[in-house]
């Protein structure tokens, strides 16, 4: 059973206990609300002294002392006030309460707050006053006829609609030649089709019935006309006929319906062009695809996107920009059939839809004269350019039956010849879908992971190739177990991080996991030097390297403790705010180091820029290194050089035989880091083997 208190204390109504004296017992939580009084400062008080109004009505409070007296039960309404003083109304009832013996103890009040229904019910009073004025004063123009239809009264808008005196209105008949009557279109308005004529015959009331009334001068006036029958004795007036103007509203609509009509067509129609826009195409795919159920027809979708087009408005400016996407809807309109649809998806994304059972070979033919059409120049402000774009295609209804199916489609397989090198086309296959329900489940979980602190930091050795048992130092690496996914490696999530903006924050809980091993170590009196992985896009930020450093002061984190890996991929965009950033961290005193040296594009002058701590090898040049393979052994030896003349260390990754080691030391090389001395292990698995 729910526990009553408990729902007593949740209810809106204001719940009060009386012992037989009317002396308060208990009081819920919306009885302090309401009045201001806390139970423990009221306990023991008369309620009535507690939150009668000076102007409540006393016959109801003597009411509720005798119902009271005489143990009955009693409904009603009083007027009560706040600690404050401020008033307020209730309905309340009360009921008395005895025991499992049948004998009285007390009275509960159940009351309900009803100051916004007075306060209502005062407004209904001053509406229905003000309703009464408003009628003896109508803006609307009213008159009164007679069985004949001839007019007995009339009010002053009466006169200003028709513009005569009222002693030229009364005694006019409704049939009078003068008063020339049409419909909205222009044509006659019969005699028996008026208003007047219908309730004199019928007795029944019309209502808006609305016709033009054209003045001897050509002007009209469009009228609206409720009519109805008035059986009163001793008053010769049958019919009332209220008038209200509606040319002023009716010329305003016909404007709106104009505008709204217009908006209807921009909501859906892209304005540089003209095209469908995205909405546009996904009424007109519903539509096709209705088609496709009812009549069997076939068709297929091509998504479209402009390979790097950013780069015309940035060095061409963007009115170069909008003629190329001017010029290019032109063309493919004359590209496609009269019954297939062009449309500009965004910027400079575009959508063929091809209907109508057209057949997959027909729509190849179709993709063809596109990139037929992009493979010709394009005229831009004087200046010749020449565009490619990436095509995705589906069909439908083979590939899907519903719009959002088919567009998502489109959308992924675009995305496929985007990422397959651009300036080509891919066709969509089911294991697409499966990719992109793949990463978009490994996305959500990624925001899911960082909230619920689901990662964790495995440490891989960097030994001494001397003393393979030393550790020199350690490279700390993140892992991420998800509870529905399981284990997600690093290789699928980064990518997924990077394009959902979420890397930085990935960046940033490294370092806070780290801050806190080290903080262990410190209190240990152990340790040795970790290194940690940072983004490219991290590194490449305006202003990282200050909240690096303040996350770093969080922790207490000394120059000594870690040091900052960085890849080549850093060097390749917005190298100036890679360098300012690195900068600042050295100058701090941080260690940086160039990792996976030899795979990226970097150049040496970077490096000149870059103040670097270390060199680390890539794993793809170590593997065949010790065994006669004299291209690897020469690169090996020249990255070694490079290193020492550059004054900074060389750590070889991927060492993994015996061999690779020898060869290394033999060459100088004075730390390796591979699984031939500890693959990534657990934080506790390697403070046993190596503290």
């Amino acid at each position: 059973m729910v526990d009553l208190g408990v729902v007593v204390e949740l209810t809106t109504n204001l719940v009060a206990i009386v012992d037989m004296d009317q002396r308060i017992v208990w009081v819920n939580g919306a009885f302090e609300a309401q009045t201001g009084y806390r139970l423990d400062e009221v306990r023991g008080a008369l309620l009535a002294e507690i939150v009668r109004s000076p102007d409540c009505d006393p016959v109801v409070a003597v009411q509720v002392r005798e119902a009271i007296a005489h143990r009955r039960h009693f409904r009603g309404e009083i007027l009560n006030q706040d600690r404050h003083g401020q008033p307020y109304w209730i309905n309340f009832n009360i009921h008395p309460l005895v025991d499992a013996k049948g004998q009285p103890f007390g009275y509960v009040s159940v009351e309900t707050v009803i100051t916004d229904l007075k306060e209502l019910e005062g407004a209904l009073h001053a509406e229905r006053d003000f309703l009464a004025q408003m009628i003896d004063t109508s803006i609307s123009g009213i008159i009164t006829l007679d069985q004949r239809g001839r007019v007995i009264m009339a009010n002053s808008e009466a006169c200003t609609i028709f513009e005569m005196p009222r002693d030229q209105i009364v005694g006019r008949l409704f049939t009078d030649h003068d008063w020339t009557v049409e419909t909205l279109d222009g044509t006659p308005f019969g005699i028996e089709e008026r208003p007047v004529q219908q309730v004199l015959t019928s007795g029944i009331s019309v209502r808006d019935v609305r016709y033009v009334m054209r003045w001897p001068d050509g002007r009209r006036r469009v009228l609206s006309i409720n009519a109805s029958p008035i059986s009163h004795p001793g008053n010769e007036a049958r019919v009332v006929c209220i008038i209200s103007d509606m040319t002023e509203p009716c010329e305003q609509a016909e404007t709106i319906r104009k505008a709204a009509e217009q908006a209807r067509f921009a909501a859906v129609h892209d304005a540089m062009t003209g095209l469908p826009n995205r909405a546009g195409l996904e009424k007109i795919v519903i539509e096709a695809l209705h088609l496709a159920e009812t009549k069997g027809e076939s068709g297929a979708l091509i998504y479209m996107d402009l390979d790097n087009f950013k780069n015309i408005n940035d060095s061409l400016g963007s009115e170069a920009g909008d003629h190329a996407i001017q010029a290019l809807a032109t063309r493919l309109r004359a590209t496609v059939r009269a019954g297939d649809v062009v449309a500009r998806q965004a910027g400079d994304e575009f959508a063929v839809l091809l209907r109508d059972g057209i057949s997959q070979e027909a729509a190849m033919e179709t993709v063809d004269r596109i990139f037929e059409v992009l493979r010709q120049p394009f005229n831009l402000l004087g200046q010749t350019i020449y565009l490619t774009a990436s095509l995705g295609i589906t069909y439908y209804p083979a590939d899907g039956i519903d719009s959002s199916t088919i567009l998502q489609n489109a959308d992924m397989a675009m995305d496929r010849a985007k990422a397959a090198g651009r300036n080509r086309f891919a066709i969509f296959t089911p294991f697409m879908r499966h990719e992109m329900s793949r990463r978009i489940a490994v996305t959500q979980a990624l925001r899911r992971g960082l909230r619920h602190d689901h990662f964790r930091l495995v440490l891989q050795p960097k030994v001494a190739l001397d003393n393979p048992t030393r550790a020199v130092g350690a490279e700390a690496l993140l892992r991420w177990r998800d509870p529905v996914l399981g284990d997600v490696s690093p290789e699928e999530f980064i990518p997924l991080a990077e394009a959902a903006g979420l890397i930085r924050t990935i960046d940033l809980k490294v370092v806070a996991m780290l801050g806190e091993l080290l903080r262990r170590w410190r209190r240990l009196a152990r340790g040795v030097p970790v290194s940690f992985n940072l983004s490219a896009q991290s590194l490449q930020g305006e202003g990282f390297a200050k909240v690096l450093m303040s996350v770093f002061g969080t922790y207490r984190i000394q120059p000594s403790e870690v040091q900052i890996e960085i890849t080549e991929t850093s060097l390749m965009q917005n190298v100036a705010a890679t360098v300012e950033n690195i900068t600042i961290l050295r100058r701090a005193g941080f260690r940086t180091s160039l990792d996976d040296f030899g795979t990226g594009y970097s150049s040496l002058a970077y490096m000149q820029l870059l103040p670097l701590s270390e060199l680390k090898i890539d794993r793809s040049f170590i593997t065949s290194v010790g065994r006669g393979d004299a291209s690897s052994d020469a690169i090996v030896r020249a990255i070694l050089s490079l290193g020492k003349a550059l004054g900074l260390e060389i750590v070889a990754e991927g060492v993994e035989r015996d061999e690779q080691r020898d060869w290394l030391m033999a060459q100088g090389c004075p730390i390796g880091q591979g699984r031939l001395f500890g693959s990534a292990m657990e934080v506790e698995l390697f403070e046993d083997r190596f503290f």
